[in-house]
């Protein structure tokens, strides 16, 4: 009985540092308070729907390039198929609603997070079309690694090297002769083929 009256108080102190931080908008640090909390006495009223809260609005606020990221909202995964979604729904709706805790400013607003992400991911058809245009975002966001781009290394002069080396005229134009030049528009010319033969009257 008096352990389980000291997990109690240990989980409460958390439980109270999370709604301070929750308070102040550090959602972060709050879900990471109510978690320690919940592993000590989860039975902790108004632990439940704490957790509920945080979970939907800090995964409203994590994008998918630029958009809202349904999966992270639930807490699930691409990989996961609709019952298990949907179980994950049911779960944080009822934590949400059937806490016996104390009231918890945003609660609202995470139930109308929860209630649009139905639509995206808690049936065949949307959870499909969901899928699509998540590939289709990461088809356009997909940019070539800088792993294969080579970079161009420019070496010093070396020490030894003098002036004139270093800094060297162009090579002379390669010149071509008369004759050469003869010859080569003698060969490149045709030649219409001339009948040598008697005119024609």
């Amino acid at each position: 009985m008096l352990q389980s009256e000291s997990l109690r108080n240990a989980a409460r102190v958390h439980k109270e540092a999370a709604m301070e931080c929750y308070k102040a908008g550090r959602f972060g640090r709050a879900k990471d308070k109510a978690y320690v909390a919940s592993y000590i006495f989860p039975e902790l009223p108004g632990l439940r729907r704490l957790n509920a809260v945080l979970q939907v609005l800090i995964g409203y606020d994590k994008k998918f390039i630029g958009s809202v990221d349904w999966y992270a909202v639930l807490g699930a995964y691409p990989t996961e198929d609709v019952p298990t979604i949907q179980e994950r729904y049911r779960k944080l709706f009822l934590d949400m609603t059937m806490d016996d805790g104390e009231s918890l400013d945003g609660t609202y607003k995470a139930k109308k997070i929860l209630s649009d992400s139905w639509k995206f991911l808690c049936n065949e058809k949307g959870k499909k079309l969901y899928d699509m245009r998540r590939h289709e975002l990461q088809l356009r966001d997909r940019q070539l690694p800088s792993s294969l781009f080579v970079p161009v290394v420019l070496s010093a002069p070396k020490p030894n090297m003098s002036n004139e080396q270093m800094v060297q005229p162009p090579p002379p134009a390669f010149r071509v002769s008369g004759g050469e030049r003869k010859r080569k528009a003698s060969s490149s010319t045709t030649v219409p083929h001339v009948n040598k033969g008697r005119k024609k009257q």
